[in-house]
């Protein structure tokens, strides 16, 4: 045998038309079979779940922006609920009430005449056993507490106990759990929300965190 017949033969336009066709078709089986069964509606399904506690969050950070620290609590949902200021580390908790200068809740900003903001009432977050983060505004009543004042304990306890009895707007879901913290760095606070998805025996987990400067 010659020492050319030993060399490794090189590729003819025949051999690389043949590589290419077959390429093709095997891309286009893929495209034409698509994914899995099932798994299409599980992304949009965990899309739509990202989308909505990024909305929730949104509104969150607006209300902490435009609140005053001193009335910002963490609560429980306990059929008599407790509250207190948030620590200087994240902490979970099943509720937060923030002292809201928005007209229900939702609407526009009320100012005083001097500029300061004109307290409305309180907005309450809560996570409930179904892990459904809703939302409600408590409007202030004479037996409660009056508007345009501060909120102490007892009325963040007023208000979450009233949000509870009428249940809220569902916000997003699912929430394994939220958490709110006051570093004692000027007017900073910081604020997460974790969602938890399963697809199958994989979990899927999305932590969305803020930190913000309150407006007092």
């Amino acid at each position: 045998m010659s020492r050319s017949d030993r060399r490794p033969r090189g590729f003819t336009i025949a051999d690389l038309v043949a590589v290419v066709f077959i390429s093709g078709f095997a891309i286009t089986a893929i495209s034409v079979m698509g994914p899995p069964p099932g798994s299409q509606d599980r992304i949009v399904a965990k899309v739509d779940a990202v989308q909505a506690v990024s909305g929730a969050l949104h509104q969150i950070e607006r209300d902490l922006r435009n609140t005053d620290l001193a009335s910002v609590y963490a609560c429980t949902i306990s059929v008599t609920p407790t509250c207190s200021a948030p620590t200087t580390d994240l902490s979970t908790t099943s509720a937060i009430v923030i002292v809201s200068a928005y007209n229900n809740g939702t609407g526009k900003l009320v100012q005083t005449l001097t500029g300061k903001p004109g307290w409305q009432g309180a907005d309450v977050y809560w996570v409930d056993p179904s892990g459904t983060l809703r939302f409600a505004f408590d409007t202030p009543t004479s037996t409660l507490y009056t508007r345009g004042d501060l909120l102490s304990v007892s009325d963040a306890k007023a208000a979450v106990a009233d949000a509870l009895v009428r249940g809220g707007a569902q916000l997003a879901g699912p929430v394994e759990h939220m958490s709110i913290a006051v570093p004692n760095i000027g007017h900073q606070v910081s604020f997460r929300l974790k969602i938890k998805t399963n697809d199958g025996a994989a979990t899927n987990e999305t932590i969305f965190q803020t930190d913000l400067e309150t407006r007092n």
